[in-house]
Formats: structure tokens, sequence, C-alpha cells
């Protein structure tokens, strides 16, 4: 089973790498070459700036996509694959003439490939550290509910720059994707309610008894100390655990 999330990050909007950017056979290698080192400087100043998200999720993407390219580019001439297609993002099938930046010849695309990936992969190692410490230092509890109702319920995430919970209600979705069943979670911003350390439990109090009609739904609560940027990584890895946690 998959899991993903299908409700769309609003205000996250940046320069964005893909495959047609670095495989484009009407641009010159020059100009490709400045664009994907000035948009993986930008994704690393991001990362350092410990926003990680929508940074890492194009990075993971970008780099499965250019592994799949550079098999395919390396597949023995009597394979039966159809050579290069990976996704709706990239066709370079048919007449397509050859560029400086992309060659027919498979040592010349091969190595301007494993050259992009050189570059990709130590941004995309630092997004995993930022990732994997912030997922180390959060907690979710069930505070209130039935947690075998893995449906729908209330999720509460605390932004500790501004000191105030913010409390959203989700839904869990089943769909299927090819020949995978994925799940989605979707949630909808309630409420913020100030809150600090002396208060949190009056606060998860109010919470329940104010804001949530039906007691019967699960809620539950992110608890972290860390500070990082709310939008792009606490709101993120918070919904990430949550899917965990109902999947599991």
């Amino acid at each position: 089973m998959i899991y993903a999330f299908i409700d769309t990050i609003i205000g996250l909007k940046m320069n964005s790498l893909s495959i047609n950017t670095i495989i484009n056979p009407d641009q010159d290698s020059e100009i490709t070459t400045y664009k994907i080192l000035g948009t993986l400087k930008d994704y690393l100043s991001e990362i350092r700036k410990y926003k990680i998200y929508p940074v890492l999720s194009e990075l993971v993407g970008l780099a499965v996509r250019l592994e799949n390219l550079k098999n395919s580019i390396t597949k023995p001439e009597d394979s039966n694959d159809d050579l290069f297609i990976l996704d709706e993002e990239i066709s370079i099938l048919g007449e397509q003439q050859p560029s400086e930046n992309y060659s027919e010849d498979p040592d010349d695309s091969s190595a301007f490939i494993y050259w992009v990936i050189s570059q990709i992969n130590p941004i995309l190692d630092e997004g995993i550290a930022v990732y994997d410490f912030v997922d180390q230092n959060m907690e979710l509890k069930l505070i209130n509910g039935d947690p075998h109702n893995m449906q729908e319920g209330y999720l509460i995430i605390p932004d500790n720059k501004t000191s105030v919970f913010n409390i959203y209600k989700f839904n869990c979705l089943f769909f299927k994707s090819e020949n995978y069943l994925e799940r989605s979670i979707k949630t909808e911003f309630i409420k913020s309610i100030p809150g600090n350390d002396s208060n949190k439990i009056r606060v998860q109090y109010r919470t329940e008894m104010n804001y949530i009609i039906n007691n019967s739904l699960p809620v539950y609560i992110c608890e972290t100390e860390l500070d990082f940027p709310y939008e792009e990584t606490i709101y993120q890895i918070a919904r990430k655990k949550l899917l965990s946690t109902l999947s599991s």
C-alpha cells in the first residue's frame, strides 16, 4: 500500500526543477547547467533554513526519475522496453534532434545524468537529515476519542514560533492508482488558540469541549519543542506522522 497526501500545499511556491528542464533538446547546454545549479542553490538555501517542503518532495521525485532515466539509457539494445518513458512529465521520444546537453550517445547522456545526480544527492542528504531530526523530536499522542476510528478526526499541531495550537479536521480516503491501493489524508484548518507550556493541558481540554462536536472522533496532538518553520516543516511532518499512525 502507498500512502500519500492529496491536499495542496498552499503558499509553498518556488522555482522547481523538472526532467524537462534537465533534458531539453532545444536549450543550450550552458543555459541548462545554469538553471540546474541555480535551482539547486535555492533548494539548499531553503533546507538550511529548515524549510523542507516542498523542496524535499521535489528532490526525491527528481532523483527517482533521473535514476530511471539513467537506467533506461544503459539498457541492452535487445531490450523490449520502451526507452525513456517515465511518466507524463517527460516525453523525449520521436524525431527530436540531439543537443549539446542530451546526446544520442549513451556514454554522453549517462555522463550528464550522472553529473546532475551528483549535484542533487548531497542536497537531498541534507534535507533527509533535517526531516529525520524533526521526526525524532516530535511525538503524536491520542488525547480523546476512539483510536479505532481511522477515517476522520482532529489533529492539533503547535506552532512554537507564534505560541499557538492549530486545530485541523482530517479525513482519510482510499483510492486505487494503477495496481496500488493508496491512502491519502486531507486536512481542513478549523481554529488557532493561544497556548504555552503552563496551559497546555487546559488548551487540550478546551479544544475537546469547545471545538470538537463529536466526542467519539479521535483527537491527536503533536508534541514538539522545535520552533522550525511551521508551514514548510512542522505541519508537513506532523501530517506524515498522523498518516503513518492511522496506517499502522
